[in-house]
């Protein structure tokens, strides 16, 4: 890894790991008094944030010299949120 990749992995392991803790807690914890605030956060915040990440992490890992399969993968996060942008539309143009 190059000096502009370690940065953004490290970043996206940060990441990940927050949005999996605030899972576990509305899992494990449905009825506890942070489970809808770990819900919210996990659904207005970590979630897009870690979208951002991921892509971010994909424009630093481009400049590296990866395999057929890595390269497929760093596409996914972009390939995702343009999907999902493309439903949200849809579902616009149907409820109007």
């Amino acid at each position: 890894m190059n000096r502009n990749s370690k940065p953004a992995v490290t970043k996206l392991v940060a990441t990940v790991l927050i949005a999996v803790g605030l899972l576990l807690i509305y899992r494990l914890w449905p009825d506890g008094p942070f489970s809808g605030l770990a819900a919210g956060c996990l659904g207005l915040t970590a979630g897009p944030i870690l979208i951002l990440v991921a892509i971010d992490n994909c424009r630093a890992l481009r400049k590296d010299q990866l395999g057929r399969v890595a390269r497929i993968a760093i596409w996914l996060p972009q390939l995702i949120q343009g999907s999902v942008g493309c439903i949200v539309a849809l579902v616009g143009f149907g409820v109007v």
